[in-house]
C-alpha cells in the first residue's frame, strides 16, 4: 500500500513538472494591439458590447510557443479586464517561434458600454484565467 501511495505520489508530481515546464514565459510574448471597430448588439432585452482589436503575437524565445496555452484579455486604462469572445483560430492553433508574428483579430465583450474604454491586449496563462474566472476561458 505505502508503495502504491508512493508512485502516485511521483507520477502526480512528473505530470505537474511537465505541465509547468510547457507555460509559456509571459516576459517572452510580445502582443502586439491595435484597436478596430467597436459594435453593439440586442438579443431581446440582453445587449452585449464588443471592442474588435487587431492583435499581433511574437515569442522572443529560441523555444516554440503552443498558442493554445495562452489566452487574451483586454484591459481599460483603469485595469478593468474584459474577456475574450471571439479570436481567429490562427491566434489560438500551432506554433509560435521567434522571429515569426502571427496576426489576426480579437473581439472582447461587456454587458455595458464600459468595453469600449478597452486600450491594450494582455496575454495571460489559460491555466491562470481559468481558476480566476472559467466562464471565460477560450484559448
Amino acid at each position: 500500500m505505502k508503495m502504491r501511495v508512493a508512485v502516485t505520489g511521483c507520477v502526480l508530481a512528473m505530470v505537474m513538472l511537465s505541465a509547468w515546464a510547457n507555460e509559456p514565459d509571459l516576459d517572452l510574448v510580445v502582443v502586439y494591439s491595435q484597436p478596430d471597430v467597436q459594435s453593439a448588439k440586442m438579443t431581446g432585452r440582453t445587449a452585449l458590447y464588443t471592442k474588435q482589436f487587431r492583435v499581433g503575437l511574437a515569442y522572443l524565445s529560441e523555444e516554440k510557443l503552443d498558442l493554445g496555452t495562452l489566452c487574451l484579455a483586454a484591459f481599460s486604462p483603469e485595469g478593468k479586464r474584459f474577456p475574450l469572445i471571439g479570436i481567429d483560430a490562427k491566434l489560438t492553433k500551432g506554433h509560435l517561434s521567434t522571429p515569426n508574428v502571427v496576426k489576426g483579430l480579437a473581439s472582447f465583450g461587456a454587458d455595458d458600454p464600459s468595453v469600449y474604454s478597452a486600450v491594450i491586449v494582455k496575454a495571460a496563462r489559460c491555466s491562470a484565467v481559468a481558476a480566476e474566472n472559467p466562464d471565460t476561458v477560450t484559448p
